[in-house]
């Protein structure tokens, strides 16, 4: 259980407290959730490729009478509209509160689609560098050739909007006691990561870098907030490059084709 939460966590390159240095010299001040407490009810993802559309899903969060979160209903579509999966998954909670298991549905990974569209195939190694509001502005990852990038994150001033709506699926409370015990090797490592990844503020610009020096990925993301700082749409926007080189002659020559990449998410709350 606590797996599949953190591993999300850590597909989406965000940033929490951590020792690892900072951008400059400036003294680090972090952003306050959002005093206003609103959940995630429902978020809708749309993401096109070269103009045409390629993905079109919801995902469906439901709350109990005490704010927690109970279960996560997963719809995928076709391109024609029609359902194409729907299936969900349920969270227990034991007697202490916490969370004791969750059932997922196929693909649900929450966190990566709260927020913005990830390369799934990137897995984190650790976080190089934070911002001056403790949030990772370098992310050294690898692929699964274990090929090295390094990703480029900068963010908005916004309170990171997730941040109510782990609460309330009971991931701040367990990376809250990670933080206690950091040092401790009985700490799964998926754990100490997820605590590393959580941010502050909202993301609005990433970059991924090969070890060549070429830009694989260039994303922007914009937001359009309601009265209390939460969004209620987001659009990232950029480009995509792919490498489909051969080898000629017992050389390696590559060739990068790029692709436009717009993802466009909108959310509902519930308070």
């Amino acid at each position: 259980m606590k797996k599949i939460i953190f591993s999300a966590l850590a597909a989406l390159a965000f940033v929490g407290v951590s020792s690892c240095s900072s951008d400059d010299n400036s003294t680090p001040t972090t952003t306050e959730p959002n005093k206003v407490i609103k959940n995630i009810e429902k978020i809708d993802v749309v993401v096109y490729e070269d103009g045409d559309k390629e993905e079109d899903k919801t995902f469906n969060l439901s709350y109990a009478a005490d704010g927690k979160l109970t279960s996560i209903e997963y719809i995928k579509r076709k391109k024609d509209g029609s359902i194409f999966e729907n299936s969900k998954g349920d969270i227990a909670y034991g007697s202490n509160k916490k969370v004791e298991k969750i059932t997922t549905p196929k693909e649900v990974i929450l966190i990566k689609d709260l927020l913005v569209y990830q390369n799934s195939a990137y897995k984190y190694g650790k976080v190089l560098k934070y911002d001056n509001k403790k949030n990772p502005s370098e992310i050294l990852a690898y692929n699964k050739e274990m090929e090295e990038y390094v990703i480029k994150i900068t963010y908005d001033d916004k309170p990171f909007f997730g941040f109510h709506t782990l609460r309330a699926a009971g991931v701040i409370d367990l990376l809250d006691g990670v933080e206690l015990n950091l040092a401790s090797p009985s700490v799964p490592a998926e754990l100490k990561m997820a605590k590393e990844l959580l941010p502050n503020n909202n993301p609005i610009a990433y970059t991924y870098t090969n070890k060549d020096g070429i830009v694989l990925d260039d994303l922007k993301i914009t937001y359009s907030y309601d009265e209390n700082n939460y969004p209620t749409k987001t659009v990232l926007k950029g480009t995509r490059q792919m490498d489909f080189g051969d080898y000629v002659d017992g050389k390696y020559v590559p060739d990068w084709l790029s692709n436009d990449i717009e993802v466009v998410t909108t959310y509902s709350y519930s308070k």
